[in-house]
């Protein structure tokens, strides 16, 4: 009895549409994109009542009662600043907060630099607030489907000088890339199991010569 043939083609065919569906969630990767967006308006520095609008899909907002702050957008794609820059910013803010609608997974770098006094910088992920600690450091959340708010505050608390928080390396993968990710594992799973089974005709047909 002869051996069935080895299905190899109709295997290279499942693999090669499962490498293709990773490599498609592997390129779902954005920046300051889509529903992170931070322009229009073009990217660039603004000032202090400058700052409330809207900045992409961001909102930013901002109080202050004396000095200068900014927000500046005309950075790298994937960077952000927020500053107190004179010598005496007292009790002030900016925020820049959006509403993404798809579930997302976020990573991004930050750091404060010029730190003076006691300010207070973190961000917000599905509404809820978490701040920073420390001078730098990286943060890898995962943001809910209309789970609420996400963004950034740099608050001065009392008075500061000088500081600036800035957000780098942002990155998000949203839920296509998500869902074509997993659907790239389970094609990979049915390939191995479609092997598996090609395997154990193939011993059985030996058997039976």
């Amino acid at each position: 009895m002869s051996t069935p043939p080895t299905p190899s083609r109709k295997f290279a065919r499942y693999a090669t549409a499962s490498a293709a569906a990773l490599g498609g969630a592997a390129a779902a990767h954005a920046q300051f994109t889509g529903a992170y967006a931070l322009t229009p308006p073009a990217g660039g520095t603004y000032t202090n009542a400058g700052i409330s609008g809207t900045f992409g899909a961001f909102t930013g907002s901002q109080s202050f009662f004396a000095g200068s702050v900014t927000l500046n957008t005309g950075l790298a794609a994937d960077s952000v600043a927020l500053s107190f820059n004179t010598a005496d910013v007292s009790i002030s803010s900016i925020q820049l907060l959006g509403n993404p609608a798809d579930l997302a997974y976020i990573t991004f770098n930050w750091s404060l630099t010029g730190v003076s006094g006691s300010p207070v910088a973190g961000y917000y992920a599905n509404g809820s607030f978490t701040p920073f600690s420390g001078a730098s450091g990286s943060v890898s959340v995962t943001q809910n489907a209309g789970g609420g708010s996400f963004g950034f505050l740099l608050n001065s608390n009392y008075t500061v000088a000088n500081t600036t928080l800035t957000i780098s390396n942002f990155s998000a993968i949203p839920e296509p890339g998500a869902t074509t990710l997993l659907a790239g594992i389970a094609s990979l799973g049915f390939v191995g199991l479609m092997a598996a089974r090609a395997a154990r005709q193939r011993k059985a047909a030996r058997a039976a010569a």
